[in-house]
């Protein structure tokens, strides 16, 4: 008799067993992203909502993050359905934080550094895959060069919102709750977690300012141009990308200083 094949779990079961845990949600996350098609994994984190710290986890613990391989990388066209939901499971994130900085408590602290961990090493992951989306092709049409750029320009700003609420509305708030010595035992060396992840996003950035200089657009029935960046807005601009980086290294050192 031959033997019944496994049984696929479905996306909702995923989603409960990934919200129950940081560690939960890394190896969930990963096997998805790892061994799944692009529509499967875009259901997981279009549904995906934060995993909950528990009593047995630190979140003072070294980062674990995703593992991202080129060969898991799928089509410019897929990879912005995965980058849209990616977002919806971020401004999920971005709404528990506001909730918490309204409603600060030692309590529910270790929710909103689980918050933050989340957010560092999904943005690392989503930036990766574009760096690999970005390597898969040397030619790219007008519409390619859009979605990366619309993939770039969320992940950017998506953390720079994450970092603004915990570094100020929330912080501001646990402050006027907590004892300083409270604080300084709930929080640690979390700065280096946050300090890490900047040193990251610049040099991600620096990769695909590069890489964008290699790649070539065709748009149909013009000559071959470089990439180009469109609005001022992009944080592919000198002038934005330094106003982005002044904020999020203003509210890193802020941070920083007043916590420890």
């Amino acid at each position: 008799m031959p033997k019944k094949s496994p049984k696929v779990k479905t996306v909702s079961s995923l989603n409960r067993i990934a919200a129950k845990s940081e560690e939960n949600f890394i190896s969930t996350a990963q096997d998805v992203l790892s061994q799944s098609n692009a529509e499967r994994t875009t259901d997981f984190f279009f549904n995906m909502n934060i995993p909950r710290s528990v009593t047995s986890e630190t979140t003072l613990e070294d980062l674990e993050g995703f593992v991202v391989k080129p060969s898991e990388i799928h089509s410019f066209g897929e990879e912005q359905k995965i980058a849209i939901a990616i977002q919806k499971f971020m401004d999920r994130q971005v709404r528990k934080l506001k909730w918490h900085a309204k409603n600060p408590g030692m309590e529910t602290s270790s929710n909103v550094l689980m918050i933050m961990r989340c957010t560092i090493i999904t943005t690392t992951m989503r930036i990766q895959r574009l760096v690999y989306l970005l390597d898969s092709k040397e030619n790219l049409t007008p519409r390619d060069w859009s979605i990366a750029r619309e993939i770039i320009n969320r992940a950017f700003m998506s953390f720079r919102s994450h970092l603004t609420i915990f570094a100020t509305n929330w912080f501001d708030a646990i402050s006027q709750t907590l004892q300083p010595e409270e604080i300084s035992e709930l929080l640690g060396s979390f700065y280096e977690f946050i300090d890490a992840e900047i040193r990251v996003l610049d040099e991600m950035r620096s990769a695909i300012e590069t890489r964008r200089m290699d790649l070539t657009v065709i748009p149909d029935g013009y000559n071959p141009v470089k990439p180009p960046v469109y609005f001022g807005g992009d944080v592919l601009s000198g002038g934005p990308w330094n106003q982005y980086w002044t904020a999020i290294e203003d509210h890193a050192h802020r941070f920083r200083e007043a916590a420890f």
